[in-house]
């Protein structure tokens, strides 16, 4: 029983990582895309 509790919170961890992690991704590649885009 422990170890599916466990279990479960690490899957909960991992998809609000997810979940943090690609927006963040996104705003940092369109930021600096802007800036290269902005230089030349």
């Amino acid at each position: 029983m422990a170890m599916q509790e466990q279990e479960r919170k690490a899957r909960r961890r991992k998809r609000f990582r997810l979940l943090v992690i690609y927006p963040v991704a996104w705003i940092v590649i369109s930021v600096i895309l802007y800036y290269v885009t902005r230089i030349n």
